[in-house]
């Protein structure tokens, strides 16, 4: 296969719905992957750990707090990335 055959298989099968999932799974991943490496680390600091919880339950409390701006805010990217890739 060659690139360009990667490539066009790979834009054949991108929809808005498969985006939009991407988008909200790394908005997730983003809270969720400093408390991973602060676990991972050999010495683990759990205090800090804690820290990096706290901070992801005061960023998603935030969310759904704004909920109308971050929504239209996730769909604006959603919309901005689907047109990068004509979808």
């Amino acid at each position: 296969m060659s690139l360009e055959d990667i490539t066009s298989l790979l834009t054949s099968n991108i929809t808005f719905e498969f985006i939009a999932a991407l988008h909200i799974i790394r908005d997730i991943l983003s809270y969720i992957e400093p408390i991973s490496v602060c676990l991972q680390v050999n010495n683990q600091d759990f205090i800090k750990a804690m820290t990096e919880v706290q901070e992801a339950i005061r960023a998603l409390q935030e969310q759904r707090d704004n909920s109308d701006t971050f929504h239209e805010r996730l769909y604006s990217l959603m919309v901005s990335t689907a047109e990068s890739v004509n979808v």
